[in-house]
């Protein structure tokens, strides 16, 4: 959860501006957003401690001035962790 979190945590800082609606799949290598570099690293994979880590994010429009930000961390291809939050 790590991983998804400090990605969360930097969408957050880097703010509402930074990112672009769409499905980035690091399993299958999509590349950010060439406009505005989202999503940022760790995206699309980390190694951590010997372990590969692929990302997936979903980065929908929530409101009127909000995305709502979703990331998936794989360590296999059926072990993975979630976690959302919503950015203004």
């Amino acid at each position: 959860t790590e991983i998804g979190r400090d990605f969360l945590e930097s969408v957050k800082t880097a703010g509402v501006e930074q990112t672009v609606p769409g499905v980035f799949n690091g399993l299958q290598g999509d590349p950010p957003d060439f406009g505005v570099g989202f999503p940022a690293a760790p995206y699309p994979s980390k190694k951590l401690n010997g372990t590969n880590y692929s990302l997936v994010v979903e980065c929908q429009d929530f409101g009127t001035d909000g995305r709502l930000i979703k990331v998936d961390v794989y360590w296999s291809k059926t072990s993975k962790v979630s976690l959302a939050t919503v950015i203004r």
